[in-house]
Parts: C-alpha cells; structure tokens; sequence
C-alpha cells in the first residue's frame, strides 16, 4: 500500500518529500491515484545507473493501469548545474522503458523543462 507524503521545508532529505515535492505530489500524482489511472508510485525508489559511479535518482516513478510508467523530476527555483545533464543521459539511456518528465515550480507556477 502507498503511504503518504510526508513533508518538510527547505532542505532536501533523503526519502523524504520537500515541500515542493509534496506540493507536486498533491497537484498532480494524488489525483492520479484516486482516480486508478495510477496504480503504483515511489517516492526516490528506483536508482538508474549512467556509468561506472554514475547514477540518477528521479523524484517519483509512476506505474499507470495500462502498464506505462513515467519518471518525474520535480525542481524549485534553484536547479543544481548537473542536474539537467543527469536527466538527459538517462533519458536517452533508458528512454524506451519509461517517459520521462521534469517539472519546475518558479514564480508561483508549474511547467515543464527539459523536453
């Protein structure tokens, strides 16, 4: 069964949602959920490995009923340079098994960067 977010401010912490995941996760993923379009979701659960000591872990990985699943990465105002490099490599790496998303909240909005 899939617990519910827990949530913090500030800082990230490892296997604990942000406020800004939380707040994602309560906009767009719980909806999901409820309505059985989703039936699976983790939380920083699954690790792709990019090359030797290499590695992303996406913020969420949805399962939806009709058998796709997608990986999330959720940003605040402030994006670490590596990041983005992160989500392409292993976008292009493992693009065939999973869609890949990344969302931004900056300025009081959601969108989506890094198509």
């Amino acid at each position: 069964m899939m617990r519910p977010p827990t949530k913090i401010k500030h800082r990230h912490v490892k296997g604990i949602m942000n406020s800004t995941e939380c707040n994602f996760y309560n906009l767009f993923i719980q909806p999901l959920v409820l309505k059985g379009e989703v039936t699976n979701f983790q939380f920083e659960g699954l690790k792709f490995v990019l090359a030797k000591r290499c590695s992303y872990l996406p913020d969420f990985v949805l399962t939806f009923s009709d058998g796709r699943k997608q990986v999330i990465e959720v940003k605040g105002g402030f994006i670490y340079e590596g990041s983005r490099e992160k989500f392409l490599w292993a976008k292009e790496k493992y693009g065939k098994e999973y869609e890949f998303q990344a969302w931004q909240y900056k300025n009081n909005r959601w969108r989506e960067i890094w198509i």
